[in-house]
């Protein structure tokens, strides 16, 4: 039987893992580091274990990875748009709360240890399908693609110093519940509210991945992967325009119509962030959202699939389920009684 220190629970991929853990008899404690437990919303099972504590806290994780079998590292800050007042944040959650994560594991001997790095740490691809060998360009989209890419050489570092540490690193990852800028887009055009494409973006890449599929990986990885190495965990290759006409066309809705010039794109995005930042808001857009948008990341999993036996579902599938999901919780808002 096995007990495992998991960070991120609380997350988008993160939840899905718990659950999956919980399912499987062979992990017998799951122990959760969550920074406020009264807020973590995990499932009830006898299997989990709940520990306050902040992965910039090495402190506070002690007494949750002491004694496990396995380490699951998710914990990560995503979000594209910050101000330049968080990137000390952002570097302190990604970067050192990595560093503080793999230091704690190799302090206390944990045998097995899984980080999910992103498949951003590889960087903009242009014309070629990536793999676990590429090189980081060094031009860069966002903070968030900036601190993984230091987090994951972290990592790098520390495996090749020893640590059995096997890194996976996800695609553009969908699915039910997502609170990213890919479920939000996912659902505008779903409901045919996508306004506008920006010109140029219709040809730019990404390789997308179901959520479920990632933690089936995961679970792979921890199972098959080989300690030092890296498994990039994706979908296929999709461009932007190929996937608003797949997702348009399953929902019954109508790609949008309006192109707007980049330089009125970024325009308004200046504008959106600063409006948002005097609001207390996130931006609707950003420069870093549009610079995201008018990459290519593109990258092949065709190593997972031949060490770990990887398997992901297909786009069309996936999308169809995740849309699926979407439009059932539009039609149960929308009859939902209003309270009395």
């Amino acid at each position: 039987m096995t007990t495992v220190f998991l960070t991120g629970a609380t997350g988008f991929i993160g939840g899905r893992l718990v659950r999956a853990l919980v399912a499987n008899p062979a992990f017998e404690r799951i122990h959760c580091l969550v920074r406020d437990p009264a807020k973590s919303r995990l499932p009830e099972s006898e299997q989990i274990r709940v520990f306050e504590g902040d992965i910039t806290d090495p402190a506070s994780m002690r007494p949750a990875m002491e004694g496990c079998d396995a380490v699951f590292h998710l914990a990560a800050w995503y979000e594209l748009g910050i101000p330049r007042s968080e990137i000390p944040r952002m570097e302190a959650i990604n970067i050192e709360g990595t560093r503080n994560v793999l230091g704690l594991a190799r302090e206390l001997g944990v045998p097995r240890i899984v980080y999910v790095s992103t498949a951003y740490a590889i960087g903009q691809t242009g014309d070629e399908i990536a793999d676990e060998r590429f090189e980081h360009c060094g031009r860069f989209t966002c903070e968030y693609e900036r601190s993984k890419l230091e987090a994951h050489r972290l990592a790098q570092r520390f495996a090749g110093e020893g640590l059995p540490l096997v890194t996976v690193l996800p695609g553009a990852v969908y699915g039910e519940g997502d609170p990213s800028l890919i479920g939000d887009t996912f659902a505008k055009l779903s409901a045919g509210t996508f306004p506008a494409l920006i010109a140029g973006a219709e040809q730019s890449t990404l390789t997308y991945v179901h959520v479920d599929d990632v933690v089936a990986g995961i679970l792979l990885a921890f199972e098959k992967g080989r300690a030092g190495e890296s498994y990039i965990l994706a979908g296929e290759v999709m461009s932007f325009g190929d996937m608003i006409d797949c997702v348009t066309g399953i929902a019954g809705t109508k790609p949008p119509r309006l192109t707007i010039p980049v330089f009125v794109a970024r325009a308004m995005a200046f504008v959106d962030e600063r409006l948002s930042r005097l609001r207390g808001q996130r931006p609707l857009i950003s420069g870093e959202s549009l610079n995201s948008l008018l990459c290519s990341f593109a990258v092949s999993s065709e190593k997972a699939r031949r060490e770990l036996g990887y398997r992901p579902r297909g786009n069309r599938e996936g999308f169809a389920q995740t849309l699926g999901s979407i439009q059932e919780m539009a039609r149960t808002t929308s009859h939902a009684e209003p309270p009395t």
